[in-house]
């Protein structure tokens, strides 16, 4: 694990958990899907991660992701702007002759990608730090498209961005409607009743 940490509130933790928890918050891919990103699949330029492979559960190959999950994901700019950060001290501290494209984006002390019980054990610390109790790496994901959602994005663009095979495992996974999302509801029908009856 890198000997550099960095402050969330009062919760020092290491600098790969914050980019590692901000790259899945921000773009919802699976734990595997994040342990097995390669600078290669990021393009910092133009925004944009390529899910092209995850990293195998209890090895470190890498391999072709679930079905129908090979997707581009947008990255929202406070991304960007980590995964620029990173970069730069990746390249200090990791890589320092060079980067290649197949380096891994998330990296232990060893230079190696990290394992999905490594990104797992750091999460939960920075949970216990918070005074959070514990819960799974994958909440990243559900708060990733549960935010979408509530936001008001079609469930088929959330999808998509998640890299489910079928929309209709979203609707059984995110069916539930938030508060937010029964207030805009009824909005909507508000709407459409006054514009028939004026």
């Amino acid at each position: 694990m890198p000997s550099c940490s960095v402050g969330i509130g009062r919760v020092a933790i290491p600098t790969f958990c914050r980019e590692t928890a901000s790259a899945t918050i921000a773009t919802g891919p699976r734990q595997g899907e994040v342990c097995g990103l390669v600078w290669g699949n990021v393009d910092l330029e133009s925004g944009i991660v390529h899910v092209r492979k995850q990293l195998e559960r209890g090895t470190r190959r890498r391999v072709e992701p679930k079905r129908g999950s090979v997707r581009d994901v947008d990255l929202p700019l406070i991304a960007v702007s980590a995964l620029r950060s990173h970069l730069v001290r990746a390249m200090e501290r990791v890589f320092p002759d060079r980067l290649a494209d197949d380096d891994p984006v998330f990296v232990g002390a060893d230079g190696r990608a990290i394992q999905g019980w490594t990104a797992y054990r750091a999460w939960q610390e920075v949970l216990r730090g918070a005074g959070l109790p514990a819960m799974p790496f994958h909440s990243l994901r559900h708060s990733f498209a549960t935010s979408l959602l509530a936001e008001g994005e079609e469930l088929a663009v959330v999808s998509k961005l998640l890299g489910h095979s079928d929309v209709a495992v979203t609707a059984n996974v995110y069916g539930h409607l938030t508060p937010a999302m029964r207030h805009r509801a009824a909005g909507r029908v508000e709407d459409a009743l006054r514009r028939k009856s004026g």
